[in-house]
């Protein structure tokens, strides 16, 4: 792979890149991958690039919105510099965004602290009141988590048969579907990540960075603050909570009682598409660079992870709690 890339980036035109006459490669480094993207930190002509591969066969366009989307955002200062988007696919087998390296440390759980998080509220706040009534770029769509809950079954149909799991499935549905009615009816609209998480952040001194803006999407600012809440790399406590409300946008009950839906909402929605990620991986729906260089066993792991999660809030009934999701997703 990283043959592939040297020589993709040599025959690229340097001027697309801003690298002068003749592009010299002196460094290629996994830098990882995430759910859908795999990431190598490329040293051209001195300059520290991040090459970064769509490597989910169904996720068509996602690269070029983020490229769009970054562009966009860019006098923000809070993401990467977007500097080539590739759609061809005459070299790889998908597309290609080349972004401007962040100098910086990756985040872990131990930074999560009071001023963290404070930080975290400032930059949401800064993400959600940006003017997007001008934003001509092609949105990943998302509703509000149930549709995506909802689409889940055909999804489920393809693979799998266990009467249990569909059982638990359509009595887990019905239950959301009456969290979603009690949801306010003030229609709220902003800019969203999509995916704030320990994972997607660098950290510069006093300042934080966010990464990996593919699915940015516009919808109700709740639903993301939910996320945080719930998907962060763990459940905030109520004094996180508190904290990040007080340096957040001003907002009101009804917006917090909002949040509180869609965590439940997102609980459920994170247990599905945790299972449906683990089929897609076994059954090699997934490129094959990323299904090489992952484990199948983690994503089951993970998927009983949030199984546990699910049943702990309610959004799963607890008569459920045996179910072998190991055997089932096998």
């Amino acid at each position: 792979m990283k043959e592939k890339i040297k020589s993709y980036f040599e025959n690229l035109n340097p001027k697309k890149l801003n690298l002068g006459s003749q592009i010299r490669i002196s460094k290629i480094k996994k830098l990882g991958q995430g759910s859908s993207n795999i990431n190598y930190l490329v040293v051209a002509n001195g300059k520290k690039l991040v090459f970064r591969l769509n490597a989910h066969p169904e996720g068509e366009g996602k690269l070029k919105r983020e490229y769009l989307g970054l562009k966009a955002i860019e006098n923000l200062g809070i993401s990467p510099k977007a500097l080539f988007f590739d759609g061809s696919k005459k070299k790889f087998s998908n597309e290609v965004l080349v972004l401007k390296y962040i100098e910086g440390r990756k985040m872990s759980l131990r930074d999560l602290n009071v001023n963290f998080v404070k930080r975290l509220a400032r930059i949401s706040a800064k993400i959600h009141r940006f003017d997007i009534s001008n934003l001509k770029i092609p949105f990943y769509l998302r509703s509000s988590g149930l549709k995506e809950i909802e689409d889940y079954k055909k999804k489920f149909r393809r693979f799998l048969k266990d009467r249990s799991f569909f059982e638990m499935y359509e009595l887990s549905l019905e239950r959301i579907r009456d969290d979603f009615k009690k949801l306010s009816a003030k229609k709220r609209l902003a800019l969203n990540h999509s995916d704030i998480q320990v994972g997607n952040i660098i950290t510069q001194k006093n300042k934080i960075k966010l990464i990996d803006w593919e699915f940015m999407y516009k919808g109700d600012p709740a639903g993301e603050v939910a996320y945080i809440f719930t998907d962060f790399g763990r459940v905030f406590t109520e004094k996180e909570k508190r904290v990040f409300y007080e340096n957040y946008l001003r907002v009101s009950n009804e917006f917090k009682n909002d949040v509180k839906i869609y965590q439940r909402i997102r609980f459920l929605e994170g247990f599905y598409w945790a299972v449906w990620h683990a089929l897609k991986v076994k059954k090699g729906l997934m490129d094959k660079e990323y299904v090489k260089n992952t484990s199948k066993e983690s994503h089951i792991k993970f998927a009983e992870k949030l199984f546990k999660r699910a049943v702990k809030h309610g959004v799963i009934n607890k008569k459920y709690s045996k179910l072998n999701l190991r055997r089932i997703v096998r």
